[in-house]
């Protein structure tokens, strides 16, 4: 680092050297050999690690100065640097931070202090400072924005005992230095380190009295699950998944433990078999023997199971028909249900088929659970990456619910079909090769569909039963007056992490309608625990649009809006445009946080830059233009001459995590439309 950083000023005399040559007939370049004069005014002789070393030198030159810096070194290693530009003689104090490095013991580092003037001239003073590793008093485990105090019980050594739940994710805190400085431990990767926030994925085997410990001088931290697959421990790739790979045998029994509540998980059952209640988690292997990843994934509670060619690296198909096959697809497909389908990301989303035979590859998939009911598009793959693939005219099926495309060979509903919620779709797919197919790239697919239903849940409004459209989604229509309370109900109904405010007040424990009157489409999906509505027409035969006396519904369509987090924004797809509802007569409000392009958090509907769309009367391209703004809201939007678009005002980025009320008052008439937006 020392050396690059005397290169680089090195660099920069040197380009300065090239252009007084090109002004001057007789090029010199003055370097000389004595630095600056350096006095020692205060020195910090010890420090602790994580803290700073602060000093102050006087420093002269008859030459003009350059730099004064700090080196420290742990032994023969450059550890910390500071850097002080100074122009004139005279005192001058600055601060060089002391890193905090696991299993380093107390000792003596040095520092080296280097004055500089502009011909190259240094004078160096090397000081001895006493390290220590600070052993103090507590540490602050923060979790959820709660603070839990981590006691000392042994040098370095510190824990916390409390009600945790079955993942306790959370970084660690130190108290502050005298000097204002403060050390976080947080995650990265497989390990805890110093200096992060990211949060450490602890965890037990069961919600409830844990004890959370955390060594400062180790950085060894617990508790971590033990997952065992078949006895042996699965390893932890990221904060949600664990895996191990292993040879398994059709027909034989494996059993993982080390989840308590894993009856509740689902298992991909293209490849194991559950045993009875009193023991979910012995698994009967049920595709053709070989080598395959296990993981255990908490963000769905699913067990995924893939193919592998060796320890480290996929299956894929081989040109005997052996290997793997693999389903890769857009949203319409995911297991262990649509909520972790992927829009044709291959790593990540690549489903593995189970071989069922020494040819035959198998996918079984769900209705309104694993696949989409009204729409489907997915494609087989030879490996979990783009490449080879079965395309068009590589595939052919006599199914008569699902078409193989003569073009692509992705997968769809044949014309006018739907899928059965609760209906099971098994997949099985032939790669026998033949001679004139020397390249195994053509299959045959045979589709079975088996009877099934959806597991239902008990959701009511105001005591009206919910209608189940898939796994998590359920919704109701109902006329409403503006200002009555909703109850929600029902042996199942969960509490929300989200009720759009738009639509409900809910201050209270029991919530209101906010827009006017009407008759409303209320949603709740059990997954994300969110609770929404859109606007219906009067008569409930499909969404409101505006009407000419400007009442009925509005809809945002482009960027930088989305709902229920601003990741969800519509783009420029019509029939994903946000809904708005009258708020007072004639007046449309949408209410939200701000937060960073593709935010997640629920509530985070608006980007804090980079808008770009428009107010349409409908999911359509019937827009409502011009627009006007409201005094003072041009501080932070703007519209845009040359597309006419709603964007934030140039230079301007809305404050991450605060509430802006956006207001489109159409009391002029439709075609005059005021746009007002304010923080709240």
């Amino acid at each position: 680092m020392r050396k690059m950083k005397t290169f680089m000023r090195h660099m920069a005399w040197g380009f300065l050297a090239v252009a007084l040559a090109a002004c001057s007939k007789d090029p010199e370049f003055e370097t000389t050999d004595v630095g600056p004069v350096l006095e020692k005014i205060a020195f910090d002789e010890r420090a602790s690690m994580g803290d700073i070393i602060a000093y102050e030198f006087r420093i002269s030159d008859p030459l003009p100065l350059s730099t004064l810096d700090a080196d420290l070194y742990f032994d023969n290693d450059l550890v910390a640097s500071a850097s002080l530009r100074v122009k004139s003689d005279g005192i001058y104090r600055d601060t060089l931070s002391v890193p905090f490095y696991k299993e380093i013991p107390d000792g003596e580092a040095t520092v080296v202090i280097t004055g500089r003037n502009i011909r190259f001239g240094e004078t160096q003073q090397r000081y001895k400072v006493r390290v220590e590793r600070p052993d103090f008093d507590h540490l602050t485990f923060v979790m959820d924005g709660e603070e839990y105090r981590m006691e000392r019980i042994a040098p370095y050594e510190y824990a916390v005992t409390d009600d945790f739940p079955q993942k306790a994710k959370g970084y660690i805190e130190a108290p502050a230095f005298a000097s204002g400085e403060k050390i976080t431990f947080g995650w990265d990767v497989n390990q805890v380190i110093s200096g992060s926030t990211t949060l450490i994925p602890f965890s037990q085997s069961n919600a409830g009295e844990c004890t959370i410990s955390f060594n400062t001088l180790t950085f060894a931290a617990s508790p971590f699950t033990k997952l065992l697959f078949n006895g042996e421990e699965m390893s932890m790739v990221d904060n949600d998944n664990y895996s191990t790979v292993a040879m398994l045998t059709q027909g034989v029994q494996y059993e993982i433990s080390g989840i308590p509540d894993f009856g509740s998980w689902d298992v991909d059952r293209d490849f194991f078999e559950r045993g009875d209640e009193s023991q979910p988690g012995v698994l009967t292997f049920l595709p053709m023997s070989g080598q395959y990843k296990v993981t255990a994934n908490f963000k769905h509670n699913y067990l995924k199971i893939e193919a592998m060619k060796s320890a480290t690296e996929l299956a894929v198909l081989n040109g005997d028909g052996s290997g793997a096959v693999w389903a890769i697809g857009g949203k319409s497909v995911g297991k262990p249900s649509l909520n972790n389908a992927y829009d044709w990301k291959t790593e990540s989303g690549g489903l593995c088929l189970a071989r069922v035979g020494s040819t035959k590859y198998q996918l079984t998939l769900v209705g309104g659970v694993s696949i989409d009911t009204k729409s489907v598009d997915f494609k087989f793959f030879h490996q979990k990456t783009w490449g080879g693939e079965f395309g068009g005219g590589k595939i052919t099926t006599t199914s008569e619910t699902f078409v193989a495309g003569e073009n692509d060979g992705n997968i769809r509903l044949a014309e006018g079909k739907t899928l059965k919620p609760g209906y099971i779709y098994r997949f099985i797919l032939d790669v026998t090769p033949n001679a004139a197919d020397t390249k195994l790239s053509t299959a045959v697919l045979t589709v079975e569909e088996i009877e099934g239903e959806l597991p239902a849940a008990d959701l009511r409004v105001n005591g009206q039963a919910m209608t189940q459209s898939d796994l998590d989604n359920y919704s109701i229509d109902l006329d409403l007056v503006q200002g009555a309370e909703i109850t929600f109900s029902g042996a199942d109904m969960f509490e929300p992490a989200w009720c759009n405010p738009d639509f409900f007040d809910a201050v209270s424990q029991t919530p209101r309608l906010v827009p006017v009157s009407g008759k409303y489409r209320i949603t709740a999906n059990r997954s994300t625990k969110v609770i929404d509505a859109l606007v219906l027409k009067s008569d409930g035969s499909g969404l409101a649009t505006l009407s000419d006396d400007g009442h009925g519904a509005i809809y945002y369509i482009g960027y930088g809006i989305g709902s229920p987090a601003a990741v969800n924004e519509p783009g420029w797809t019509t029939e994903k445009g946000i809904c708005i509802p009258e708020y007072a007569p004639q007046v449309y409000r949408i209410t939200a946080q701000a937060g960073q392009k593709g935010s997640t958090v629920l509530g985070q509907r608006f980007r804090v830059s980079e808008w770009s769309g428009k107010f349409f009367k409908g999911r359509n391209w019937d827009g409502i233009t011009p627009m006007t703004l409201a005094p003072g809201t041009e501080e932070l939007l703007w519209i845009n001459p040359n597309d006419n678009n709603l964007e934030v005002a140039p230079g301007v980025t809305l404050e991450e995590g605060a509430t802006y009320e956006l207001t489109v008052d159409l009391t002029g008439g439709n075609s005059h439309p005021v746009i007002t937006f304010v923080k709240k």
